[in-house]
């Protein structure tokens, strides 16, 4: 799967999604409500054959925020679920 038919296929969630960024070609961060973390975690894993490579916590002002990294390794892409 090429860089374009990932976007398209990220597009499946969309209702699932606050943001979706792409600062460059080769990585994409993805903001999304807590409730909706396993669903997208789940979706990467399963249909897009995303590998997980860590997940790291962020101490900010009000609250604490969770990143999930995976990578896409067809293309190298850096995929970052924001929760």
């Amino acid at each position: 799967m090429k860089q374009e038919e990932l976007n398209k296929r990220l597009s499946e969630i969309k209702d699932k999604l606050l943001a979706f960024e792409q600062p460059l070609e080769d990585r994409i961060i993805i903001s999304c409500e807590s409730e909706d973390t396993y669903a997208l975690n789940q979706f990467l894993l399963e249909e897009i054959g995303a590998r997980f490579v860590i997940i790291t916590g962020i101490d900010a002002d009000n609250c604490f925020e969770l990143l999930y990294h995976y990578s896409y390794d067809q293309t190298g892409c850096v995929i970052t679920i924001k929760s």
